[in-house]
């Protein structure tokens, strides 16, 4: 056999064999993050989850605005300030 023969096929078989190596760990490595992937039972305690955290929200605004509401009717029910002794006005 000529040497140029034996190269080219030792390249060949190379790259063939990379080729394939390479092909096989991806299958692997697809298959180890399926594994990973979260199955039903943790979609579904995810979205608990998050319906509980909207409800948190909700209840929060819910309770700023009271506050609020409260600070404003309270602010509204104090007499306004008059003239203090020495001639000036009380600030709002």
């Amino acid at each position: 056999m000529d040497p140029a023969e034996v190269a080219v096929a030792a390249i060949i078989f190379g790259t063939t064999s990379v080729t394939i190596i390479t092909l096989a760990r991806m299958r692997m490595q697809s298959k180890e993050r399926r594994q990973w992937l979260p199955d039903a039972s943790v979609e579904e305690r995810l979205e608990r989850i998050e319906q509980a955290v909207d409800a948190i929200a909700l209840e929060v605004e819910r309770m700023s605005e009271s506050q609020r509401f409260t600070s404003r009717v309270l602010a509204e029910r104090l007499p306004s300030p008059g003239p203090l002794p020495g001639g000036e006005r009380g600030t709002p």
